[in-house]
């Protein structure tokens, strides 16, 4: 058993943060100096440095004397991370006191330089992020998001706008809930279905001919705004561009400037049996979530088509599927004749016409003698 002073002489005190994993953690109030100590021994193991120094923002000071500070510090995965008024996240190695990382949230202003940040909770290898303050001021300071952090690297792999309180945060079935104070909803956040669909213009076409392969990828979830569901039947996008796509459709953000939307893989199964890649393509969310591409195919007989979307960090997967016959390919047209050939003709023609005008006369005389003498020797008769 090991005391430890809490009241230092130069007057600063030391309040618990947690303990887990083996190591106590302690904090000197007001200048933010987080120490470990073995929880066994009660030896101290390492201190930190200030974290206003580091941070450059007194404001973090205020974390000691609220109760908020119950979400301002956590362990996990052999780390220990600290957030609060400072508005940055910070990582320490949990035995060595090694800062790792350091992730900030500035507001570009001037008195409040930073969001402050409260831990919401930590699951599945991230740290999801909220806000709040003691007294918070009506209407609520704007530009708050939640925000997902690697406990690894301190990287934001998502953010958005929302006042999310620390206390409503929930993981569970890998959903995240929260309640945003921004606009009183629960949100729920996490992979969502999809629909894949492919077809072709014309089923069936006849060989060399090139036909285009076209479909859409649409986003299937249940997601509502007062009532209606504003989710399902849109575009599906890329992982990055998310954050903003969800502002759009429920929190009547604009339509983002730019954003992409997610690959699709065509694949052939042959009128032998065998299945052939055929290419990919990326949808357009812009126009409805479609995508096209164009292919020949090789031989006759009949193919079935599928379009396939892998799914992402946002969807779950899906397929489409269509079917095509080709048929024998129709005979060549005759071709027709060069400006030359046709020239050859015209001067045989030129060269050769009153030879052939005297020759149509003879057989045209030839015909009429022929006609006459029949006629006579009928009339003998």
């Amino acid at each position: 058993m090991k005391d430890i002073e809490v009241v230092t002489p130069d007057n600063k005190n030391l309040l618990f943060r947690g303990a887990a994993e083996g190591v106590a953690v302690m904090m000197y109030s007001p200048t933010l100096e987080f120490v470990g100590y073995d929880m066994r021994t009660g030896q101290k193991l390492w201190q930190g440095p200030s974290e206003i120094e580091l941070t450059g923002n007194p404001f973090g000071y205020y974390i000691s004397s609220t109760s908020y500070k119950a979400y301002a510090a956590s362990i996990a995965y052999g780390k220990l991370f600290t957030t609060g008024y400072t508005g940055h996240v910070i990582a320490y190695d949990l035995y060595t006191g090694k800062v790792l990382w350091v992730y900030s949230a500035p507001t570009n202003m001037t008195k409040f330089p930073y969001y402050p940040m409260f831990f919401g909770c930590i699951a599945d290898g991230k740290i999801y992020i909220g806000t709040h303050e003691h007294s918070a001021d009506t209407p609520l300071f704007k530009g708050h998001k939640i925000r997902c952090l690697a406990a690894e690297t301190g990287k934001e792999i998502w953010s958005m706008y929302g006042w999310g309180v620390p206390q409503s945060f929930a993981v569970a079935d890998g959903i995240l809930v929260y309640l945003n104070l921004y606009d009183s909803q629960i949100y729920a956040v996490g992979k969502g279905p999809s629909a894949t669909t492919v077809s072709v213009q014309n089923d069936v076409v006849p060989k060399g001919s090139t036909i285009l392969l076209k479909g859409s990828v649409a986003d299937q979830s249940k997601g509502t705004r007062a009532g209606v569901n504003v989710a399902k039947g849109t575009p599906a996008v890329s992982d990055e561009y998310m954050g903003k796509w969800m502002e759009y459709l429920y929190m009547q953000k604009p339509l983002p400037s730019e954003v992409k939307g997610v690959e699709v893989k065509l694949y052939a199964k042959y009128p032998d049996g065998s299945i052939q890649y055929i290419g990919s393509a990326v949808t357009d969310p812009y126009n409805d979530g479609l995508y096209a591409l164009a292919w020949v195919p090789p031989t006759e007989g009949t193919y079935t088509i599928t379009a396939v979307f892998s799914g992402s960090e946002s969807y779950w997967p899906s397929q489409g599927a269509t079917v095509i016959h080709v048929t024998s390919a129709p005979e060549p047209a005759p071709t027709p004749a060069s400006p030359e050939q046709v020239q050859n003709v015209q001067s045989l023609i030129e060269a050769y016409g009153p030879q052939v005008t005297a020759i149509t006369i003879l057989v045209v005389v030839a015909i009429i003698l022929s006609i006459a003498n029949l006629y006579i020797h009928l009339k003998k008769k």
